[in-house]
């Protein structure tokens, strides 16, 4: 893995404990790396793909 890319992840992991720190319980903490952070804090962030045509 490029090294720009851990970097970028190990800063993301960082702020990311911080933020669990800050929310305590109301952190839904399953070790996702990318999840919510305002609404439903710490479940995952989904995108949905749906075809227009």
């Amino acid at each position: 893995m490029d090294k720009d890319v851990i970097k970028a992840v190990s800063l993301h992991k960082e702020t990311q404990a911080k933020t669990i720190q800050q929310l305590g319980d109301a952190y839904n903490n399953q070790d996702f790396i990318f999840a919510k952070t305002e609404r439903h804090p710490g479940y995952p962030i989904v995108i949905k793909w749906y075809n227009s045509g």
